[in-house]
């Protein structure tokens, strides 16, 4: 069992933008880095940047970063003997006084000469002559979903990018959002629909007194002096029953154009590494035959399914997934989702959406679940690289191609680019570029970048030489002409080529969107329904 005592923000410097104590006894931001800073007996520095710090034997701190913006949770973990009696830190086992203040949080007053390392010293005498308690392991997941529901909420109330300024700005809307975020120490409210409800940004004060004063005069005047609309205790509204229903969608939702949008999004993760072997052509002959492979090393495909409602009342939505064969064993679902629909049959999605974007699902598909000789590279998506070495006279060249193949769906591919990383002191000499620019960068960094807007059907070819300084003026022969550039004895390879890309039209792993239907809620009119599929990677590499 665990509560969070603080939640800070500060600036990528750790300047103080906001902080809210749940508790009297909750430490300054002050105290609570120069803690961090000193359980690190060997660098500070590291330690304060890590996401878990245990800074004593009952509290540790947590710590995530958005941009600028760095949050930060001062969580306090029970014993078990205390987690059962909601007892609190210096609480003795013994019948003694009970008046006695509680001095547990001695190593965290906000004074210039805190001492740190005096934690655990602090601990240890206050532990003697107490029983042996275990304590309650604490699941980092549930601070991490926290502060990850802070930022996500702070984006949402404050637009991209945050920065301290705006949080700054509107200090009354961050005591509000808080007290609604958690409450004695636990995570309460935190469905961006329904915090938009209780702490509206938009409307003033002013405003909203105005609202409520006009509303107050409307139902006097259609319910008489009796105020039936507001002082009826007979009955639930139909807008509380369908709050309590979907707590996650807004009550009372109207929309002129009524439309739904669904976005499936996949990235593909695939590390591949060379195999590179030479086969002598006949026994005892000097020629040979190099045959270069690319062993698939780790390959698995992250997806997304975000729904946009911009729909009425409450709607009923059915949502029924192709998933081309594909198993998807553990995945993650927004809790609006009827997860028994989706265990009677895999590919059904049955919900009431959140008014807005909310993301539906998410679900990891394996692809490298093979023995290891039968790990030979296989097409993912649209494009399939290719890596070569050891070629030319000398067998000091190298070559990169991109194969994009033509696809149903796909009109081209953006943002594509091939990136090359070698040694600090070593550059890339360009033999042969068939498509694109080679862009060179420092400290071993360069990139193939192609068009925009790359059209599909062909193979794009990168040759080249990887040299360093000192071998960079002596000449290499390419078979028909001298090109300047390598060493006889020196042959080197790319550290690592990493594939980046995006496209629409179509997902690596062939799921599509078979229906969407309004089941309930709407009678026989369909609103305005979109799909995109979106495909890009993640890491793509060769190494």
């Amino acid at each position: 069992m665990a509560t969070i005592e603080g939640v800070y923000l500060t600036d990528d410097r750790d300047n103080l933008i906001f902080e809210y104590p749940t508790s009297a006894s909750s430490p300054s931001l002050k105290t609570v880095l120069s803690t961090v800073r000193g359980s690190s007996t060997t660098s500070p520095h590291a330690s304060h940047n890590e996401a878990v710090v245990e800074v004593s034997k009952t509290h540790t701190v947590y710590r995530q970063k958005q941009g600028r913006i760095v949050a930060y949770a001062f969580v306090r973990q029970y014993h078990d003997e205390e987690s059962l009696r909601l007892k609190t830190i210096g609480d003795s086992d013994d019948d003694g006084d009970d008046s006695a203040p509680d001095n547990d949080y001695d190593q965290f007053q906000d004074d210039d000469g805190v001492d740190a390392s005096a934690i655990a010293s602090n601990e240890e005498k206050k532990s003697k002559g107490k029983k042996r308690t275990t304590m309650v392991p604490v699941n980092p997941a549930f601070v991490f979903v926290f502060l990850h529901s802070v930022i996500t909420t702070l984006l949402d109330y404050f637009g991209k990018p945050l920065n301290p300024l705006k949080i700054e700005a509107n200090y009354d809307v961050m005591c509000n959002l808080m007290q609604e975020l958690i409450q004695g120490g636990k995570p309460y409210i935190t469905d961006l629909n329904a915090l938009r409800d209780l702490v509206p940004f938009n409307n003033s004060l002013t405003s909203n007194i105005i609202a409520t004063t006009n509303q107050f005069a409307k139902n006097y005047v259609s319910g008489g002096a009796k105020l039936s609309s507001l002082g009826s205790s007979s009955g639930i509204s139909s807008s509380d029953m369908a709050q309590e229903r979907a707590p996650w969608r807004r009550p009372n939702v109207k929309y002129t154009n009524n439309e739904v949008f669904v976005d499936l999004i996949e990235t593909i993760n695939v590390v591949l590494s060379p195999y590179h072997v030479s086969h002598k052509t006949t026994k005892g002959a000097k020629s040979s035959i190099t045959t270069n492979k690319l062993l698939t090393t780790i390959a698995f495909i992250e997806g997304t399914i975000d729904f946009t409602s911009h729909l009425s009342g409450i709607p009923d939505v059915l949502l029924t997934l192709n998933l081309a064969g594909n198993n998807i064993p553990h995945p993650s679902f927004h809790r609006a989702v009827r997860v028994d629909k989706w265990l009677n049959r895999q590919g059904v999605l049955s919900f009431i959406p959140a008014d807005g974007k909310s993301r539906l699902a998410q679900y990891t598909i394996e692809l490298d679940r093979l023995s290891s000789s039968h790990r030979s590279q296989k097409p993912i998506g649209v494009i399939t690289p290719d890596y070569r070495r050891g070629l030319g006279v000398k067998g000091n060249e190298f070559e990169i191609s991109v194969n994009i193949s033509m696809h149903t769906g796909v009109s081209k591919i953006e943002y594509l680019k091939v990136e090359i990383k070698t040694e600090a002191h070593q550059s890339v000499k360009i033999l042969r570029l068939s498509h694109g620019d080679f862009q060179s960068g420092s400290q071993g960094k360069f990139e193939w970048v192609f068009e925009p807007s790359q059209k599909l059907g062909v193979t794009a070819v990168l040759r080249g030489i990887i040299e360093d300084a000192s071998d960079a003026d002596e000449p290499v022969d390419d078979g028909d002409e001298k090109v300047e550039g390598g060493n006889d004895g020196a042959v080197h390879e790319p550290k690592e080529i990493a594939l980046k890309y995006e496209l629409k039209g179509a997902l690596p792993s062939g799921i599509k969107v078979d229906s969407l239907k309004i089941v309930r809620g709407w009678g026989d009119v369909q609103p305005y329904k979109g799909v995109k599929y979106i495909c890009r990677t993640g890491d793509y590499v060769i190494r």
